[in-house]
């Protein structure tokens, strides 16, 4: 009885938590930080707490005045336009298509002599074309910043992503295990007064490790025949948040996704800085290629869905697989009573900016599915969310 209701929780039950072992092991590594990582080297690195950090950051480095203006791609986030907003940019926004490309000649048309900043966000591991923009940029005097967020240990043809622009944004909790951390790389030697160097308050990093506790504590129940069966009487051991039932173009997106001072003087934690250190790029990279490319193969007859990135280029490291379908909310809805943790991507709208002009960014925002395939699922969990997938393109609304 109880061995469908453990299958249908097989996904969230893998262990890409910490136990409490691992976090004493990470959080006694004490010191300067330094990676030997492709994208840092010769680089200029500052560490933070969160990759918003690292916009404010560049404003001051750049000198940037009330109403300088800054180009940012009209399928974003939000979380990371808002610093330039707090910091007194005026956003432009540019647009982006329904397949992720940038509208390059869209974006030329949007600069004035206000312009300072151009922002390119290389979503879910690949790569955009640069070499326009980067003539742009250089034609202009602007400072370019690559949000690699959800690209860390992606290479484009031309080597690591992130390593043209004057700066570029990396977030290392959407790629590994960690609490916090992000990273702030500069081309140019770094002349800031003050950076980032208060590791975040025992509390702050409490709050922020507790999920990958939960995540190792039911790994650990589901794989102990003693206690696992305990499990089917939980009967919801990941409540999905309300707004995933809703669509609408007025909703906000989440309120810690705007921006607060408090954090500024945010280093990285020690917790994360050990972790990684003892991070194989490589394993991860191998991995998650392994696991994108078999779910690829696996739903490409489904004409349901569409998938967004249908080529897999040589040293791309995909952070999830998007796929676009007509009922986004049946498909979660579906998927997730199957253990499958499918979420709409970057919902909600910074209600400082207005998308009226993007069609095909608002689309993305409220119809775009995201699938997992991290390093911590193997081939029998990649083929569980095939056969899942398939059921869910044979029911009806």
């Amino acid at each position: 009885m109880n061995r469908t209701h453990l299958e249908r929780k097989r996904i969230f039950f893998r262990n890409n938590g910490l136990s409490p072992t691992e976090i004493v092991k990470f959080w006694r590594h004490n010191g300067k930080l330094t990676l030997p990582w492709p994208q840092f080297e010769n680089r200029e690195v500052i560490f933070t707490h969160l990759g918003r950090i690292g916009n404010v950051l560049v404003c001051k480095l750049i000198k940037i005045q009330a109403d300088d203006e800054i180009l940012v791609p009209s399928y974003n986030c939000g979380s990371e336009v808002d610093p330039f907003i707090w910091f007194g940019m005026k956003p432009v926004m540019y647009r982006v298509d329904e397949s992720l490309n940038i509208d390059v000649d869209d974006l030329f048309n949007r600069i004035t002599a206000r312009t300072k900043i151009v922002y390119v966000t290389h979503y879910f591991g690949w790569p955009q074309e640069l070499r326009d923009i980067i003539y742009l940029c250089l034609k202009h005097d602007l400072f370019l910043i690559e949000d690699c967020a959800l690209s860390l240990f992606s290479n484009s043809a031309d080597g690591p992503i992130g390593r043209v622009g004057d700066a570029a944004i990396h977030s290392f909790r959407k790629t590994l295990p960690v609490p916090d951390g992000a990273a702030l790389v500069l081309r140019a030697a770094n002349r800031l007064e003050s950076l980032p160097e208060i590791r975040p308050s025992l509390l702050i990093t409490a709050s922020e490790i507790a999920p990958y506790i939960a995540r190792w504590l039911l790994h650990w129940m589901y794989n102990n025949p003693v206690v696992s069966n305990s499990l089917y009487y939980v009967n919801d051991l990941f409540p999905q948040n309300s707004s995933q039932s809703v669509l609408s173009e007025t909703l906000d997106m989440p309120s810690d996704y705007y921006f607060s001072d408090e954090i500024m003087p945010l280093t990285i934690s020690r917790i994360s800085a050990g972790i990684l250190r003892a991070t194989n790029p490589e394993t991860v990279v191998n991995i998650r290629r392994k696991n994108y490319q078999r779910l690829f193969e696996g739903i490409a007859d489904i004409s349901l869905l569409r998938q967004l990135l249908r080529n897999l280029p040589d040293g791309v490291c995909p952070l999830l697989m998007p796929i676009v379908v007509d009922d986004v909310l049946k498909w979660i809805r579906e998927l997730n009573s199957m253990g499958i943790k499918a979420i709409r991507w970057w919902e909600g709208f910074n209600q400082k900016l207005s998308w009226e002009a993007f069609p095909e960014a608002k689309k993305l925002k409220m119809e775009l599915l995201v699938l997992p395939v991290h390093q911590y699922l193997n081939e029998d969990d990649i083929d569980y969310m095939i056969d899942c997938a398939q059921k869910v393109a044979k029911t009806k609304c």
